[in-house]
């Protein structure tokens, strides 16, 4: 089918000002050139529109198309007290236009073959377009560039759109309750990345035009001047923050576009009766943003609703400026908490305060703030990854391609989970599968790499573990011919070895294989970094999921007892463990197979070690008083997850030895204690603390049992892995 037969018309019903028509000129501007005809129905003349006439692409403005009379100020059905008088001019105004307008705009979308119309904000001003596409045999497509709830009348007319894209996976998921039998995917908003800057003129520029010293600290804000985005918030924060620290200036960039600058007025006179208007910089509409982004050291984004996006956020991170962003809507999208950002409570200028404050003392955690942040945008919201998942939207609704859940082909069993026993086709060992000489080797089934090789034509992305067939599989996927199925890996064996040989070995297979797999899941943030540097595998082959609990679908009754518990093998070192808990009015029973022929042999009289199965293993942590889990030092990988979090889930205190992934599943001395690795007067110290009991403990084991039911259960993992097969699969899914 060529271009000319495939037209897309994307209309925007915003002012032109905004961060709707500023992501529409980015994706045009990088969008696949001659897949598709495209045209732009504009209802306003911003200055953001002019970036898209240059690109060739024909734009349209017909203001008379918008549909305002149902918006919440006008309509009826969303007063508590219906005004007839009001309902009548409401609904005679909205019969008039549509009777007038549909007809005309449904011939227009005919003569112009549009097959796919693209609605670029929300239902509520399209909805003449909206029938007239319907009327006309086109298929609908609506971006969900905002976060308020539907009108009863958009609620009506939401059926009428065959696909919704929200911007954000909290978008989506808000939208999805407020229009429950709509279908929606996930297309994170992008953004033009900027090139890193090391030339300075702009911001000293800048700076000298509106008279700020070299000493001074310059505090900006960026958005449209309206209630919502916070501005006062902003305000009422950084008198406090002057009241510490005199350097400190702000700048507010952002136009007032209600009448006569109303608003803007309003926040200059807040800001006199707050003492500060003499050190505040009132900017007005920006065209280009960028040399008030260098000029300022810190930027906060207060907005006391939930954002969307968050574009000027996602703006300052890409130039590598330090964030501090209330916590709603899309923003956690964008910023991990207290490391590549700081969220603070929406409407809160005390604890914005402090957060500005903790940045101007540190210049060296705003700097890796700043530097964390724009790595996390570069890799993540590249607006060319962006329109390239629009335009398969495109062929999906065109029926060239298909808008399905990935086709996930796996090796890796989850029986215990009912959401990846449906994603997903298990692949099994055959229980004869090979020789005894095979088994030598240990490859449980000769047969199984094939069968992945002859399967994965009918399948998306193959997610595997680490054993020998998969590594096999992934080795012979790329020598031989066929198609090369996206292929996600899983518990790779990143202990690094003490032979040298062992070692090398080891390094040379695992680059091999990276050759052939797209994505290697890691239990923790560090690992990402550390196996890159250590096996000399590129960065972006890693991304860490969070580990999760294993005690679904089991029995399992939480009893307060009198022992400590201690159990794996994986990396423990129990040597610490007794030197710390000798002579402790308490029993410690440790299960673990590496020390079980240690009972009896110069053990502490109140120590218990032993080897069982599965199930008693449980039953003895649900029965202990606390669980300790000591690690060995100078570890390469994580370990331990599973375990701890169990732990936590069962509402036990839980001491850990501090080794890669720690931090990412526990924050220390409020859901864990964490202790120095191979420390026995530490390890002591803290169960004495732990033993003495009070509320403190109680606080953290109930903070802890919460995290872990909002984070890390075996559905939260499940989840997270079918989106990260849906994120590599080839086909476009329901979620990007």
């Amino acid at each position: 089918m060529s271009a000319k037969h495939r037209t897309v018309l994307i209309a925007e019903s915003g002012s032109g000002f905004g961060g709707s028509a500023k992501y529409l000129s980015d994706l045009l501007g990088t969008f696949p050139k001659g897949m598709f005809a495209i045209e732009v129905l504009a209802y306003g003349r911003g200055p953001l529109f002019e970036r898209i006439e240059p690109l060739g692409i024909p734009i349209k403005y017909t203001p008379l198309l918008r549909f305002p009379w149902f918006e919440k100020r006008l309509d009826p059905f969303e007063s508590e007290k219906a005004n007839s008088w009001r309902y009548g001019l409401s609904l005679l105004a909205a019969v008039v236009q549509l009777g007038l307008l549909v007809p005309i705009a449904t011939l227009w979308l005919f003569s112009k073959g549009v097959r796919v119309v693209h609605l670029n904000n929300e239902i509520r001003s399209h909805l003449p377009l909206l029938l007239a596409a319907r009327l006309s045999g086109c298929k609908v497509l609506c971006h969900l560039h905002g976060w308020r709830h539907l009108t009863r009348l958009e609620q009506a007319a939401a059926g009428l759109v065959h696909l919704y894209v929200g911007i954000t996976h909290p978008g989506t998921r808000f939208y999805q309750k407020e229009f429950p039998k709509g279908r929606y995917v996930t297309i994170v908003n992008g953004l033009l990345l900027p090139p890193p800057k090391e030339d300075i003129s702009e911001r000293l520029a800048i700076r000298r035009q509106l008279g700020l010293e070299e000493t001074a600290i310059c505090v900006g804000m960026i958005g449209r001047l309206v209630h919502w985005k916070g501005q006062e918030i902003f305000l009422e924060a950084f008198q406090r923050v002057l009241k510490q620290d005199s350097r400190a200036y702000a700048l507010v960039v952002g136009g007032s576009f209600d009448q006569n600058g109303a608003y803007l007025k309003t926040l200059q006179g807040h800001a006199e009766r707050l003492g500060i208007l003499g050190k505040i910089h009132f900017t007005g509409w920006q065209k280009d943003i960028n040399p008030y982004l260098a000029a300022m050291d810190i930027v906060v984004h207060a907005s006391v609703n939930p954002e969307p996006f968050g574009l000027v956020i996602a703006e300052a991170m890409a130039q590598g400026k330090p964030v501090i962003a209330s916590d709603g809507g899309g923003v956690s999208e964008l910023i991990r908490d207290h490391q590549t950002g700081l969220l603070v409570p929406p409407k809160d200028p005390v604890r914005l305060s402090e957060a500005i404050l903790e940045l101007i003392r540190s210049s060296e955690l705003a700097a890796r703030w700043g530097k964390a942040g724009r790595a996390h945008i570069l890799k993540e919201f590249d607006i060319r990854q962006n329109s390239r998942k629009v335009a398969r939207i495109y062929r999906a609704l065109l029926g060239d391609a298909k808008l399905l859940r990935p086709r996930i082909l796996t090796t890796y069993p989850i029986p215990q989970s009912p959401i990846w026993q449906k994603a997903t086709v298990l692949v099994e060992p055959r229980p004869n599968g090979t020789s005894h000489s095979f088994k030598r080797v240990g490859l449980r089934d000769r047969t199984l790499p094939w069968r992945l090789l002859k399967a994965r034509k009918n399948f998306d992305v193959l997610v595997t573990g680490s054993e020998r067939e998969d590594c096999l599989f992934a080795l012979l996927q790329q020598i031989l011919p066929g198609r090369k199925i996206p292929h996600i890996m899983t518990c790779c064996l990143w202990k690094s070895e003490r032979n040298p040989l062992r070692r090398w070995m080891k390094k040379e297979l695992l680059r091999a294989m990276a050759r052939s797999v797209t994505l290697f899941l890691v239990w923790s943030r560090r690992e990402c970094e550390s196996y890159s540097r250590h096996f000399g595998i590129p960065g972006e082959k890693f991304v860490f999921l969070p580990h999760h609990t294993s005690l679904q679908g089991y029995d399992v009754e939480s009893r307060a007892g009198d022992y400590i518990f201690a159990g794996g093998d994986s990396s423990r070192d129990y040597e610490t463990l007794l030197k710390a808990v000798a002579m402790l009015p308490v029993q410690t029973v440790i299960v673990a197979r590496q020390i079980a022929s240690w009972d009896g042999k110069g053990l502490p009289s109140n120590v218990t070690v032993k080897a069982t199965d599965p199930i008693e293993f449980r039953q003895l942590m649900a029965g202990s008083r606390m669980v300790v889990l000591p690690f060995s030092g100078g570890l390469l990988q994580s370990t331990g997850q599973q375990t701890y979090l169990n732990a936590m889930l069962l509402k036990k205190p839980v001491i850990v030895s501090e080794v890669p992934g720690i931090f990412d599943h526990m924050t220390p001395e409020v859901t864990g204690i964490v202790v120095p690795p191979e420390d026995p007067e530490a390890l002591r110290e803290a169960i004495s603390r732990v033993l003495a009991g009070g509320p403190r403990i109680e606080k953290m084991v109930e903070a802890a049992y919460r995290r872990v039911q909002k984070e890390f259960t075996l559905d939260h993992f499940v989840k997270r892995m079918i989106a990260q097969a849906a994120k590599v699969s080839e086909n476009g899914k329901e979620s990007f």
